[in-house]
């Protein structure tokens, strides 16, 4: 009995989008690209930070990755609203997730320069305009 009294009241202290499986789904997956997408960030600047020790090469990897995301999310919004948006949102995720493994293997080889993660985070922040734009599309429906 007491288990059923738990869950009515947390289904009352819910806000009442969760109570549609499809927003839960679609909420807990925002939630584990956000908390990945910062991780990668942090990495990010945590091996600029071990290569360089520069604070000018840690607001250029913000600069890399902030412009073309800001440039590029009116061509994001177009795209979104033209194509199919979950199958936008999985090959944006899929491109991101490759270019961090192209990072992840030059760092593990040793062969990792602050240029490259200039680069990636360059690519990833063009690619995140077209995610982002995907995404808000996608949640009215």
């Amino acid at each position: 009995m007491t288990l059923n009294r738990t869950r009515a009241k947390l289904k009352q202290s819910l806000p009442p989008a969760f109570l549609y499986p499809e927003y839960r789904s679609f909420w807990v997956g925002m939630l584990a690209s956000v908390s990945g997408f910062q991780m990668m960030q942090f990495g990010q600047i945590v091996l600029v930070h071990q290569l360089t020790e520069s604070p000018i090469f840690l607001g250029l990897l913000g600069l890399s990755s902030g412009i073309p995301a800001i440039l590029l999310n009116p061509l994001g919004g177009v795209y979104a609203d033209r194509w199919d948006k979950r199958r936008l949102v999985v090959f944006t995720q899929t491109i991101t997730a490759l270019l961090l493994v192209c990072l992840a293997i030059l760092t593990w080889l040793g062969m990792v320069n602050a240029w490259h993660c200039l680069f990636i985070a360059f690519l990833v922040g063009s690619v995140e305009a077209f995610d982002q734009s995907a995404r808000r599309a996608l949640f009215p429906h």
